[in-house]
């Protein structure tokens, strides 16, 4: 299954680059993960990829779209479902009020090909600073379509993670701490 417009690629199971590419940086690190966080959940490809290779944190999926989110649910197996916790809101709305720590926390939030302005925020990259738990990870998958914005994207980035690192997919990027 895969979540699409004629622009981009959402969702693609487990062969979704971004979360591929996550596993494989963050490899070492998986057998520790006990839960994750993921805003913009599509139809769940990180749930797809991480219980793929035998792995199995909790997941708490944040995504604004009822209907999206409810096929994500479909998808995924049902050894898996008793271990993920849907949130149906915006990640903005979401993060403001969160708590909890995570092992590690994706980003992966798109309008189209375009990632909305407070993704990029100081405010929102804190708050999602703040969710991740000592020795936890951050992914944060971005297309670059306007270069003068990535610069910002990555000027933004490096207050709130200095020392990130970039990994290049084409038109993605995927920022990781």
């Amino acid at each position: 299954m895969q979540l699409a417009t004629r622009e981009v690629f959402y969702s693609d199971g487990d062969k979704y680059i971004p979360a591929l590419e996550i596993c494989s940086h963050f490899k070492a690190f998986l057998p520790q993960v006990q839960n994750v966080l993921v805003l913009g959940t599509g139809l769940g490809s990180l749930v797809q990829v991480i219980t793929g290779k035998g792995y199995k944190p909790s997941f708490t999926l944040v995504e604004r779209d009822k209907v999206v989110l409810k096929w994500a649910l479909e998808l995924v197996a049902l050894d898996v479902a008793e271990r993920l916790v849907p949130v149906c809101e915006d990640a903005a709305t979401y993060m403001q009020r969160n708590k909890l720590q995570y092992s590690l926390v994706f980003i992966d939030i798109f309008n189209s090909n375009v990632v909305p302005t407070f993704v990029y925020s100081e405010g929102f990259l804190q708050q999602c600073r703040d969710s991740v738990a000592p020795g936890g990870h951050l992914a944060f998958n971005y297309m670059v379509i306007d270069k003068k914005e990535w610069e910002e994207v990555q000027r933004v980035f490096s207050i709130v993670f200095p020392g990130y690192k970039v990994i290049n997919r084409g038109v993605n990027k995927i920022l990781v701490v």
